[in-house]
């Protein structure tokens, strides 16, 4: 394997882990329940839906982090404690959509951003992705700057521009699979449940309040004494270090897996595409009856 060949997949890599960084994390719980959605859908429509909102979510990410590349790289100084003072008016707004929900007084896109009309949905997802990457850039900048933003200066604008691209592919292959997974199993069951399937806007508001409280929990201590280690964040950390372990152990069989679940689920849905609708028996005539 080429220096480049192996640049290319450490910066894979890097994006296959870089939603599971610690400031980031807790935000994948509130990107997933967008996908619950319309309990209805077939799997035709909601395949298409998991893969295309990650990718908007993706841009949304990777341009954030691209951007504060290009200016650490111009020799622009970062401030990053500014990040708390977003993150907390952003998680208490979760906090506000969510209680909405749950209330039952919220409907289309701003809560399930998977339902309704497309046209609303990729500026929605994108900035959801922004803010999951200003979430992250306390705790997953370092990396991605020495690891991608640094290959343009090492390697030259090819071989840079490569590393970039490989960085979104890891990001949006585990996003698209967050995705795949709500939007083809925990729906998918719920549709077996008519009754319970009015539940679902509620569940995800939910689980807004809940992320939502836990990001002001979060980023306050952040601010109060940065080097504190609740309790609670110590938990919600070894669930994700558990994950990252499992991605960065392993990275080439990782993305080999999770990118056998995107294939797979792309296949599905163009077969059920492909598959004849059942020919429905034509209508009586109206008019005067037969004999």
């Amino acid at each position: 394997m080429s220096g480049t060949e192996g640049t290319t997949f450490y910066a894979f890599g890097l994006g296959l882990v870089g939603g599971l960084n610690p400031c980031g994390f807790p935000l994948l719980p509130a990107y997933m329940s967008l996908f619950v959605g319309d309990t209805e859908a077939t799997v035709t429509r909601r395949i298409p839906q998991a893969l295309a909102g990650a990718g908007f979510a993706t841009v949304g990410f990777v341009a954030i982090f691209g951007l504060v590349g290009l200016l650490a790289e111009a020799g622009v100084g970062l401030v990053t404690v500014w990040i708390p003072w977003v993150m907390i008016p952003l998680a208490l707004s979760l906090v506000g959509i969510g209680l909405a929900g749950v209330a039952g007084r919220l409907r289309g896109p701003a809560l399930h951003v998977a339902t309704g009309t497309w046209r609303h949905r990729p500026a929605a997802l994108a900035g959801f992705g922004a803010s999951y990457g200003m979430a992250s850039l306390s705790c997953a900048l370092p990396v991605f700057l020495a690891g991608v933003a640094g290959s343009f200066a090492r390697s030259g604008f090819t071989a840079g521009l490569g590393d970039f691209v490989a960085y979104a592919l890891g990001m949006g292959l585990l996003l698209a699979v967050a995705a795949l997974a709500v939007a083809t199993g925990g729906a998918g069951a719920l549709r077996r449940f008519r009754s319970a399937s009015a539940l679902v806007p509620r569940l995800g508001g939910a689980v807004l309040v809940l992320v939502g409280a836990y990001l002001v929990y979060y980023w306050s201590y952040a601010l109060v004494d940065p080097l504190a280690a609740p309790w609670l964040v110590g938990e919600v950390d070894h669930v994700r270090a558990s994950l990252a372990g499992w991605l960065s152990g392993a990275t080439r069989w990782a993305g080999v897996a999770l990118g056998s679940v995107v294939l797979a689920a792309m296949a599905a849905s163009a077969a059920a595409e492909r598959r004849p609708m059942r020919a429905t028996p034509p209508s009586a005539p109206q008019g005067k009856p037969g004999p």
